[in-house]
């Protein structure tokens, strides 16, 4: 005998009321999470004596400047960023970058994934008129690459790919000095991952990027390969 028409209804409302709560219950904890993550990282920039800005508290407009600058160095990406730790906005500005990214190519409802950044501005990057790309070699390709470099020298291009609509320009843009500093962060904790290195040239900019969340050690790691390569320039 099939069960009672009402009994079917009383199950599929029980069902409906489980999936709610459970819904309910992982959004306050990603909710509650979220703000500690958020308190935590204001509490680490001002250990630092940096200056901690979230979206919510832009007024003067520097995430959307920021964004400008981070889709010039890397155009196949739309970034949607979080916060913002000013470090240096002397003669060159040094900022870490909280963000949300997708690809542009990325299909309708696709969602967008977190990362982190270390973004430098300075006039030593000047020498850059079209995006740059370094990518660690044997991470994953979700990234459908402009045209690749041609080898920079046998130990470089065994560990990394040198990506640029200009070719020849990129060779110049990433030289020996830049290509040494890169080399020796192979040693650091940071590059244990293939996917975490992605170092972006642009227009008078650089940028380091994680595509996942920093921790406050890998915000200081981040921080200091960036100036090594600005230094190195």
């Amino acid at each position: 005998m099939s069960e009672p028409r009402g009994s079917v209804q009383l199950d599929w409302v029980y069902q409906m009321l489980l999936v709610i709560a459970v819904f309910a219950v992982a959004t306050a904890y990603a909710i509650r999470w979220n703000r500690a993550q958020g308190r935590a990282e204001v509490e680490f920039a001002q250990a630092q004596g940096w200056v901690h800005t979230f979206r919510s508290d832009d007024a003067q407009g520097l995430m959307g400047r920021l964004t400008d600058v981070l889709e010039r160095a890397l155009p196949e990406r739309k970034f949607a960023l979080e916060s913002v730790m000013t470090v240096e906005s002397g003669w060159r500005k040094v900022f870490l970058i909280r963000y949300r990214y997708k690809n542009r190519e990325a299909a309708s409802g696709v969602r967008d994934s977190p990362g982190s950044a270390c973004l430098i501005e300075s006039n030593r990057f000047k020498i850059v008129a079209s995006p740059v790309t370094v990518r660690r070699r044997g991470g994953s390709r979700k990234d459908r690459l402009p045209q690749e470099a041609g080898a920079i020298g046998p130990e470089f291009s065994r560990s990394f790919t040198l990506s640029s609509n200009d070719p020849t320009r990129a060779e110049d843009v990433v030289d020996e000095s830049i290509q040494r500093v890169l080399l020796d962060h192979l040693e650091s904790p940071l590059a244990v991952s293939d996917s975490s290195l992605v170092v972006a040239f642009g227009p008078g900019s650089a940028v380091v990027l994680m595509w996942e969340r920093a921790s406050s050690e890998q915000w200081l790691q981040l921080l200091d390969l960036c100036r090594r390569i600005e230094s190195a320039r």
